[in-house]
């Protein structure tokens, strides 16, 4: 059974992540502001209306910091989430970030990961499969290079005959041949 991999960084892609969170921050602190000051003025104009005056001052100071202090909490625990939300999206772009730096220097050999639950896991097993495929053609290609170079020794061989049949000659045509298009075949699936 394997053992699930436990995350050890949760800022993975600092800018990014800051910056999310940031959004978030700033959105549900708007959204609680705005609710507060009318809540707040609602509240304020109520009690004015049926309160001593000298009592409001003190009432007033008393519900300001708690509200500060709310705030203040609530804008923690945003950020505390934030991050755990913002590494669903940042850990597989950074995972992808680094596969697609190993595919550009030619490393086939692995693929990006995720965890479970991560985000964009659709696009990962498309970038998967292009690594498979990609491998698949680089593969199919050296396989070409390896039967040209064999061609290629026989053909030097045969050159370095004194005498050549013309049997021997037209062998040397068709290897020559086979030559030219295992060449031209090579990397035709790519665009450029």
């Amino acid at each position: 059974m394997q053992r699930k991999k436990r995350r050890r960084t949760y800022i993975v892609k600092q800018n990014f992540q800051l910056r999310y969170i940031g959004i978030m921050v700033f959105l549900i602190l708007a959204a609680t502001i705005l609710v507060g000051i009318n809540i707040y003025y609602q509240m304020g104009r109520l009690v004015i209306e049926n309160a001593q005056v000298s009592g409001i001052t003190s009432f007033l100071k008393s519900v300001n910091i708690t509200l500060g202090i709310w705030i203040s909490f609530i804008i923690i625990l945003i950020a505390f989430f934030g991050i755990f939300l913002s590494h669903r999206i940042a850990g597989p772009l950074k995972s992808l970030e680094n596969s697609m730096t190993r595919v550009r220097k030619g490393d086939f050999s692995k693929y990006a990961k995720i965890r479970k639950g991560d985000e964009f896991q659709e696009l990962i097993d498309v970038f998967n499969k292009m690594v498979i495929d990609l491998r698949q053609i680089v593969l199919e290609d050296r396989s070409i290079i390896k039967d040209i170079m064999k061609k290629v020794e026989y053909c030097s061989g045969q050159l370095n005959k004194d005498h050549l049949t013309k049997d021997e000659i037209h062998k040397l045509k068709e290897d020559l041949g086979k030559l030219t298009q295992g060449v031209k075949k090579l990397t035709t699936e790519f665009k450029l």
